[in-house]
């Protein structure tokens, strides 16, 4: 995984010294070798680590990564529906950008409950962070027991983040400061239909987290399903769908992985 053309990391891994220094299946080992290592080789303390399906194995971290904490970021799915049409690397549009969006939040919805009880997870907007990022970020890193530095909203400084911002398209806004009105595109960029098409779908998730919907309820509830699958069939037909070189080696790697690690 770490030798496709994916993302870069400082630390290096040979099949040799993993084979050396663990029994098979042990995987909270593993994967407390590679971050440890590649937290010590960024000359770092602390390690956070960005993954959109940690529900999926959540039991895991809460057994072997007892003092786990969270930071739950949420967009609206408006523009996260746009980005997701506009990305060829994946499949489909807005209505399967937003059937996703609806599953991620409510299975998040459900950690959040619990970490709340013990004070681990903090709840951040997107919206919110890049437009007043040293406000909330100052109140996130407090949830981590950490302090706010100025030097934070430099990360587009960094070389290994330079250059792992030109390694995907996806990622090139990493290479830039903080956007502070890197938001509400949808409203140029999509249509009417398609707007209603995604607060039909995601209406209660939007609710829930304070985003205001353009349509009301009344007529959003008179959308059929089957109009809506209408136009998921257009968009699987019509946009173009390209996986990257380096997406498609890391998803086959990680397939392996997962295969191999029972």
């Amino acid at each position: 995984m770490f030798n496709v053309e994916f993302s870069i990391w400082k630390s290096k891994f040979t099949k040799q010294e993993l084979l050396e220094s663990f029994e098979n299946g042990d995987i909270y080992s593993l994967l407390t070798y590679f971050f440890s290592k590649e937290t010590q080789f960024n000359e770092k303390e602390y390690c956070f680590i960005k993954e959109i399906k940690a529900y999926e194995f959540y039991p895991f971290l809460k057994v072997y990564f007892k003092n786990s904490k969270f930071l739950y970021q949420v967009k609206d799915p408006r523009d996260m529906a746009l980005s997701w049409k506009k990305n060829t690397t994946h499949k489909g549009g807005v209505i399967e950008a937003s059937e996703k969006s609806k599953v991620d939040q409510q299975q998040f919805l459900k950690i959040a409950e619990l970490e709340k009880l013990s004070n681990s997870i903090v709840f951040v907007k997107y919206e919110d962070l890049v437009s007043n990022a040293e406000e909330v970020e100052t109140k996130a890193l407090a949830v981590f027991g950490l302090n706010y530095e100025i030097n934070m909203l430099d990360m587009n400084k960094d070389k290994l983040t330079a250059q792992n911002a030109k390694a995907q398209k996806a990622w090139q806004n990493l290479s830039k400061p903080v956007m502070k009105d890197n938001f509400d595109k949808f409203k140029k960029e999509l249509t009417s239909d398609e707007i209603k098409y995604i607060e039909s779908i995601c209406y209660s998730e939007m609710k829930y987290f304070g985003y205001e919907t353009m349509f009301g309820w009344d007529s959003l509830k008179e959308i059929h399903a089957r109009e809506i699958q209408s136009h998921h069939n257009l968009e699987m037909r019509q946009l173009s769908y390209k996986q990257a070189k380096g997406v498609k080696e890391n998803m086959k790697a990680k397939q392996f992985f997962y295969q191999h690690t029972n």
